[in-house]
């Protein structure tokens, strides 16, 4: 069971960096048709409506691979109703990991793979956040 959670993490893993990464890509694309005036962003409140845009699609995009693990989770047995996988899926990714809801010995292994993919896509995402507020800047 070991080696399936590996290799069911790292899948995971890989596959929320590639949908993130294309998530971002389409923010990029729209910076640039600002920074070529295609799209005139102009004082505070213009900058406001983009910077929010963008960072509710990425949580968007946070939560879509959230979903993914609460649906692992549930297909694997550890949960028999959906809340209860959401809930924990969301308390693993943010690595908050209250401790209320332990899995069973054959799948804990995930939740640490889950933590490690909550860690990378918020690097990410803040990476990202941070280059935006560059260049609304300049």
């Amino acid at each position: 069971m070991i080696t399936f959670s590996i290799l069911v993490g790292v899948g995971i893993i890989a596959f929320s960096i590639a949908l993130t990464s294309a998530m971002i890509v389409v923010c990029i694309d729209l910076l640039d048709h600002i920074d070529k005036g295609r799209i005139r962003v102009i004082g505070s409140f213009s900058k406001t409506v983009v910077l929010t845009a963008i960072t509710c699609w990425l949580v968007t995009g946070f939560l879509f691979v959230s979903l993914i693990w609460a649906w692992l989770y549930l297909y694997l047995g550890d949960f028999q109703e959906f809340e209860p996988a959401f809930y924990f899926s969301l308390i693993s990714i943010t690595t908050v990991g209250y401790g209320d809801i332990i899995l069973t010995s054959d799948t804990r292994l995930l939740a640490g793979f889950q933590a490690a993919d909550g860690f990378i896509l918020f690097g990410l995402d803040t990476a990202f956040l941070f280059e935006v507020v560059r260049r609304l800047r300049g």
